[in-house]
């Protein structure tokens, strides 16, 4: 069975346009554009599929400077020669 966004966003409790956003994104499964404008959404057990996002890279703020080694909450590394500390320097 296939619906519309509008029909999916009803199933889904969220907005059309956030449904068309992730038609852009290409995170429903299974959905394919016709006639260059209509989205038809494939249902899995009644409900359209959406794939998960995976997670960005780990912030460069954590690591050290000279060591690359992720620090502690006060600065601290374990195996860096450097006085690590929470002023910078």
């Amino acid at each position: 069975m296939f619906v519309g966004t509008t029909e999916a966003a009803s199933l889904l409790s969220i907005s059309a346009q956030r449904v068309r956003v992730l038609l852009q994104e290409g995170r429903i499964q299974g959905a394919r554009k016709i006639n260059g404008r209509t989205w038809v959404i494939p249902l899995y057990k009644g409900m359209p599929r959406i794939a998960g996002r995976s997670r960005g890279p780990k912030p460069r703020w954590r690591s050290c400077r000279h060591c690359g080694k992720n620090t502690t909450i006060r600065g601290l590394v374990r195996g860096c020669w450097f006085p690590h500390s929470s002023t910078g320097w």
